[in-house]
């Protein structure tokens, strides 16, 4: 038994979840966090691919241009994917004996397409990756955004009402006292579990055996130390205004 498997009364023993059967939420029982990995995930490769899209007029142009040659075959494939080989000079970058010939570079086509001719030019097709690019950029960060500002929010409260996990059975208490006595304070955690079982049973009614299951002494030395630097701050700001 373990949080990847799960009872199965045919077979009497525990099974493991089926990889392609298991819903991104149905992994919420092993916590919210665990749920929102792979909806990050999902939603994260639909952009990739977005992305991908939108690279792909780029990515073509450069594997139609001559400009990169080389003996290394390894070189001149990586060398074909970059924009190291945008646009076609000819044998010898004969085509491109000067600067005016290098800027109206043809992009390389063999074939025509979409509005694309062997006559296009790389000077034509630039302004059309950089806005390629922009929007790429653009929707990558609005995913960021949406995902961090909007998506979480919304699967939280859908997660609290579909599973049910710790934070369901506990109960928060402030303003408990720092330190007890000096024979009391060793068994402060002890002492508290008795008093809230007392108070479950005589004030609430409650017949458990057991009420209160576990309870977490948690010091806020922290916070403590905080509030102290921002009375502080305060003080200085008063006298610098004195």
């Amino acid at each position: 038994q373990t949080a990847c498997t799960k009872w199965d009364d045919k077979a009497h023993r525990y099974k493991f979840q089926p990889v392609f059967g298991t819903s991104r939420r149905q992994l919420g029982v092993l916590g919210f966090g665990v749920s929102l990995y792979f909806q990050f995930l999902c939603q994260m490769s639909c952009v990739f691919f977005l992305l991908t899209l939108m690279s792909l007029p780029l990515l073509l142009t450069n594997l139609s241009g001559d400009l990169v040659t080389t003996d290394s075959y390894t070189q001149q494939a990586f060398g074909m994917l970059s924009i190291a080989n945008l646009g076609a000079c000819g044998p010898y970058g004969i085509d491109c004996a000067n600067v005016e010939q290098l800027q109206n570079r043809k992009a390389g086509f063999t074939f025509s397409f979409a509005g694309l001719t062997p006559e296009t030019t790389i000077k034509t097709l630039t302004p059309i990756f950089g806005t390629l690019d922009g929007v790429g950029l653009l929707v990558f960060m609005s995913f960021g955004l949406f995902f961090s500002r909007t998506w979480i929010k919304r699967e939280q409260p859908l997660f609290d009402q579909a599973h049910v996990t710790a934070s369901d059975f506990t109960v928060r208490v402030r303003n408990l006292p720092a330190k007890l006595s000096a024979d009391d304070h060793p068994n402060y955690e002890k002492l508290l579990k008795e008093h809230f079982t007392n108070v479950l049973k005589e004030r609430c009614g409650v017949n458990d055996e057991d009420p209160v299951h576990e309870v977490v002494l948690v010091r806020n030395h922290r916070g403590a130390v905080g509030d102290f630097i921002t009375q502080g701050q305060y003080l200085l700001e008063k006298k610098d205004l004195q």
